[in-house]
């Protein structure tokens, strides 16, 4: 988005989006059910990637407001959410100890991701979107190979 604007995640369950120059609110994102713990933009600023602690991450259109996609499937609290670089993907970490990952076109869950043994904190893509880091608090890094969605290995 070249900088011109920030979004903002609250307890309030609404995602905000401001002019970074002016200060000024544009649009509230509401749906959430729950407090929301993260906000990300898609690569190309046109999607918004929320998380939060009613157990779905969503996909919210910047320019309209509407939201795209509810992914469902966590059994607790949605912590991180990141779209892969292509914007093909997207990774969920949660308090039920797993991550997930969803088409990000058309919300499908593709996979759940075992290992972690506390709750999942931290969900990133490598640039080349051919690994999956996820940090937890069970004191561990996780890299998933996502050409062959193997195990992560520890860190």
């Amino acid at each position: 988005n070249d900088g011109k604007l920030v979004a903002t995640a609250s307890y309030d369950r609404t995602v905000r989006l401001w002019c970074a120059e002016s200060g000024a609110q544009l649009r509230i994102f509401r749906g959430h059910t729950r407090w929301v713990n993260s906000v990300l933009f898609s690569h190309a600023s046109t999607q918004l990637l929320t998380a939060s602690t009613d157990e779905t991450a969503r996909v919210w259109d910047v320019a309209s407001g509407d939201e795209l996609l509810c992914l469902r499937g966590h059994t607790s609290r949605v912590f991180s959410a990141s779209f892969s670089s292509d914007n093909q993907l997207i990774a969920t970490g949660s308090k039920d100890n797993t991550v997930r990952l969803w088409d990000a076109q058309t919300g499908i869950k593709l996979r759940t991701l075992n290992g972690h043994t506390n709750w999942v904190m931290s969900v990133c893509f490598s640039t080349d979107n051919t690994r999956l880091a996820s940090g937890s608090y069970d004191k561990n890094v996780r890299l998933w190979d996502l050409r062959h969605l193997r195990q992560g290995r520890l860190v």
